[in-house]
């Protein structure tokens, strides 16, 4: 009794603590104003310590808007040890029901660190949106003036800011004015939004809901990660109306995103209906898709030959708008007079210099020389005739290059039809005459068509040498652009060291395009280069190449056609293929796949396009095997030992890995059957007796009438399938089957088994992974199929990874075709300690009634409630440790004993008491956690242990 009352009253104390504590967080939550001031513009409250904003950022969070009251910073505000975290501004449930600041806040010229992340969320601000990450993250008729932001902005989500989220409500553009003056944002942005997603990022306000105005302020941060599509470098969103920028200047430090992921982003604001004015704005660096450049572009120092205006920005620094450029007037005076160039110096065109023009009856060289010729339209608005250089027709320019890193840059035709804008043909080069091109660099080009070259009719481009790269074009041809038609004829020679390559349109390779008819001629071998050419579809598609060499990396919206050389005439052929995406391992060595070949018969690997790889010795950049049972010491035979005898056979798989991304495309004659019966091996008494790597044999998908192994996503393992009623196996891909004799087959088929009866379909899948290993990769999978006769044996491929195994008839299987009653024994081994989980998912079935036990932890399962489950696993654990519970709806999640071979595996805690079928004790023992305990006999035994009694089947 007295232990009881003890226990009593510490529960009642324990209560009362814990009421308190509750309270005192709670009262904190709450924020408060700062005890300095009182809130009028005259006696602002001040903002000293990081102590005073987390207060205010709680005052705002508890429906304080602040509005009519004035705050001002007197110091620094947090540092890289102990930053701001928390902003003004907070999303409060998942209806958008958001805590906005309304106030007017004065830097008064201090800086205000900031770390602020969604992911890592220290003080559980963005629960409910992991957008908005900014300062002040939402905001509603604000005034922030002379304050400087520092520090770091990580977001996974849109519409992140140095300084404003949103100014205003969802959609209503009635909600005053936000207004920024004299503020200066140098923060380092980490963008990781999802890459198809809008990142709609802005630097001062990401989302203006009403009016805005941001005069005297300038960005000098860093912008990096993976995604700024459709951002601004002032404003992300523009939604407000009468937006107005005086004043300002955007120039970055850094900008460094992945795969330059800045479509339809601009320097100042990225309009989504509505409308903004600039004023004496300026940028030192392009962050745009030009169609979308905005303000003046600045440099910081005078170009050699260059004329220019000198500006003061808003930083208080000199910059100078370039004019002109003596050295392009240069230029064209020698085109004009019929005379041969040399560039001594990078030249830079101004905004009073036109296109260089070759006229009718010039024939005259270029010599880059190593240095740059840029028009620098790329970072301006499109102008019409935006091209770099203009070869008219009658007139010859051969481009050379006597230094290294020649580059011809700049150009930028905006899409207009008004006289001499071409429509938007050409960015680099507009050519209606000759063009020779021996040498120099091409790149950061842009047009509506031909974005490096546009090529008229009856002109002539021959390539030599040279590379094309780096240009886009909003429609075709982003690296070249062929112009053909009815009466006139073109002509686009390619020999020698040519490479064209990255020209981009939508985040696709577009690098040449050839109107219907068009005939390029392909000259010397370019197979060690990277020429690409696109062909459209429309009119004789096969005609367009007549090549006498080799030809690399072909592309077209047509992914069924391919370029192969004629053997005898060593002429380029546009042949029918299929294709399959390979991706490289890079420095590993684990990314595997199983290929099969669509082609009826058999083919030679060398007659499959970039199978091989070209290193003629070791160390090759490709590996591919064929499976052999009958081989003891290692199945698996290499295509460089048995190259002689080495085909692909259709019907069959194959083992592949390549270093490199590459596309396998296959041609010849397609097996076009709607079924075929392949033979399987079965050679007794092997490791591996039975199994079969086999291959889809059709261009299309295919089905099989059994379970099948295929290797999983990452490349790094083989896992069972059950479901080859509903699931398809793709062109060009093999799988692993099981005979289990002589005289076995499978049929690959086009068409999808019928199904079965419902009580025969089914399964449930069992997938182990290794917590932290590559994003907790895929392991193996162990599957119990209710569809009858399914079972596979288990294959390993991977020793290292951790295994699943079902074990029946003493054996370990991978699939195994059970009834759903009783239980079925699940087996794990792994080959180091960490964190695995185990997941369950019924495949046209419930999981309702199914529990997993744990025999070491004595856990039970619901899979029901909860189909996955974490545990720490190790080589040492015992292999049987799992079993599946099926029509277990009264199931007593209670049970504390299980037998497991020759033990008793208890869970729980006190005296174990054990008696056989006449009440007689025959053991007692203290339990603790889980134990195991042996019985002698078997027999009928009563476990007893505290209040729970189990009646346990020794056997």
């Amino acid at each position: 009794m007295m232990i009881a009352k003890q226990l009593n009253i510490t529960k009642k104390v324990v209560t009362t603590l814990l009421v308190l504590l509750t309270t005192t967080i709670l009262a904190v939550a709450q924020g408060q104003l700062p005890t300095s001031g009182d809130g009028s513009e005259n006696n602002p409250y001040l903002i000293q310590t990081i102590t005073d904003w987390n207060n205010l950022a709680d005052y705002v969070a508890n429906d304080h808007n602040c509005a009519g009251l004035f705050f001002k910073m007197t110091a620094d505000i947090g540092s890289a040890a102990e930053p701001v975290q928390k902003p003004l501004g907070k999303q409060i449930d998942k209806n958008k029901t958001r805590r906005r600041f309304a106030g007017n806040f004065d830097g008064d010229g201090h800086t205000l660190y900031v770390d602020i992340n969604n992911s890592t969320n220290p003080y559980n601000w963005f629960q409910y949106n992991a957008s908005y990450c900014a300062p002040f993250a939402y905001a509603q008729g604000v005034t922030i003036q002379n304050l400087h932001v520092t520090g770091i902005i990580t977001t996974t989500g849109q519409f992140a800011s140095g300084l404003v989220g949103q100014s205003g409500p969802d959609n209503q553009q009635d909600q005053g004015t936000c207004t920024i003056t004299n503020c200066h944002v140098s923060v380092v942005f980490y963008c990781n939004t999802i890459a198809s997603s809008k990142g709609n990022h802005g630097i001062f306000i990401a989302i203006p809901e009403g009016t805005a105005t941001i005069t005297d302020c300038w960005f000098d941060g860093e912008l990096r990660g993976n995604n700024y599509l459709d951002s601004g470098g002032f404003i992300g969103l523009n939604k407000g109306t009468g937006t107005t920028l005086n004043n300002c200047l955007f120039n970055p430090n850094v900008i460094s995103i992945v795969n330059d992921n800045i479509s339809g982003s601009c320097e100042f604001v990225h309009e989504n209906g509505g409308s903004h004015t600039l004023t004496n704005c300026y940028y030192t660096k392009s962050f745009s898709a030009p169609v979308n450049a905005q303000g003046t572009k600045v440099v910081t120092s005078i170009p050699a030959g260059a004329t220019c205006q000198t500006v003061t920005a808003a930083d208080g620094q000199t910059y100078y708008i370039i004019t002109g450029n003596a050295a392009w007037q240069a230029i064209q005076y020698a085109f004009t007079n019929n005379t041969d160039y040399q560039l001594s110096q990078d030249v830079t065109a101004g905004s009073n210099d036109a296109t260089l023009v070759v006229p009718a009856g010039s024939n005259v060289e270029l010599d880059l020389n190593g240095y740059t010729l840029d028009r620098a339209l790329d970072i301006v608005e499109a102008q019409p005739s935006g091209y770099v250089i203009w070869v008219n027709t009658g007139a010859t320019l051969t481009i050379t290059d006597s230094g290294t890193d020649g580059i011809i840059r700049g150009g930028n035709n905006k899409n207009t039809t008004t006289s001499g804008g071409n429509g938007g043909k050409g960015g680099g080069i507009y050519n209606e005459g000759t063009l020779i091109i021996n040498g120099g660099t091409i790149t950061g080009n842009r047009a509506r068509m031909g974005g490096g070259i546009y090529n008229a009719w009856d002109a002539t481009l021959t390539m030599t040498d040279g590379v094309i790269t780096g240009n886009n074009a909003t429609e075709s041809g982003s690296g070249i652009y062929c112009r053909k038609a009815n009466g006139h004829t073109s002509t686009f020679n390619v020999n020698g060291n040519v490479q064209i390559y990255d020209n981009i349109k939508n985040n696709i390779q577009n690098n040449v395009y050839l109107e219907t008819g068009y005939v390029i001629t392909i000259g010397g071998n370019l197979g060690n280069s990277s020429i690409g050419l696109y062909m459209q579809t429309n009119g004789d598609f096969t005609s367009g190449l007549n090549s006498y060499g080799n030809i690399s990396n072909f592309t077209s919206d047509k992914s069924e056609y391919t370029v192969v050389l004629n053997g005898t005439t060593n002429e380029a052929q546009l042949v029918p293929c299929i294709s399959i995406n390979v991706a490289g391992y890079g420095s590993g060595n684990d990314k595997w796949m199983f290929i099969a070949s669509p082609v009826t018969g058999s083919v030679d690997p060398y007659d499959v396009q970039n199978l091989i790889g070209s290193a003629t010795s070791a160390p090759y950049d490709y590996d591919l095997f064929r499976f052999n049972q009958a081989i003891v010491a290692g199945e698996w035979e290499n295509y460089i030992q048995h190259s002689s005898d080495f085909e692909l056979d259709n019907g069959k798989g194959y083992l592949y890995a390549n270093k490199n991304n590459v596309t396998l495309r296959f041609t010849g004659t397609f097996n076009s059957d709607a079924e075929k019966v392949v033979d399987l091996d079965y050679v007794a008494d092997k490791p591996f007796s039975g199994y079969n790597l086999v291959g889809n044999p059709f261009k299309t998908k295919a089905y099989i009438d059994r379970a099948y192994y295929k290797m999983n996503a990452a490349g790094t393992d083989i896992v069972a399938e059950s479901s080859y009623t509903t699931k398809s196996i793709a062109a060009c891909t093999g799988v692993i089957v099981q005979a289990t004799g002589q005289n076995e087959t499978v049929t690959f088929s086009t068409t999808a088994p019928s199904s079965k009866s419902a009580s025969d379909n089914g399964s449930i899948r069992m997938t182990v992974s290794k917590k932290g290993a590559s994003g907790d990769e895929i392991h193996d999978n162990a599957i119990v199929s209710f569809n009858k006769g399914n079972n596979l044996g288990k294959f390993i491929f991977n020793e290292n990874h951790a295994k699943l195994y079902i074990q029946k008839n003493s054996k370990d299987y991978a699939v195994v075709s059970a009834e759903r009653n009783g239980e079925v024994q699940v087996n794990f081994k792994a080959k180091d300690i960490g964190t695995y989980i185990i997941d369950i998912s019924g495949e046209d079935t419930d999981l309702n009634g199914i529990y997993l036990v744990d025999k070491i932890e004595g856990a039970v399962i619901d899979l029901s409630v909860n189909p996955n489950y974490t545990f720490i696993g190790s080589a040492v654990d015992r292999i049987d440790r799992f079993k599946l519970v099926f029509n277990a709806n009264d199931f007593n999640g209670d049970n504390f004993a299980y037998q497991s071979g020759n033990d008793i595996v208890v869970s729980g805690e006190g005296e174990l008491q054990v008696f056989d079928v006449t009440g007689r004790l025959v053991m007692k023992n203290t339990i603790s956690g889980v134990q195991t305990v042996n019985v002698k006999s078997q027999g009928v035994y009563i476990f007893r242990l505290g209040e729970k009694i189990q009646k346990i089947v020794v056997r």
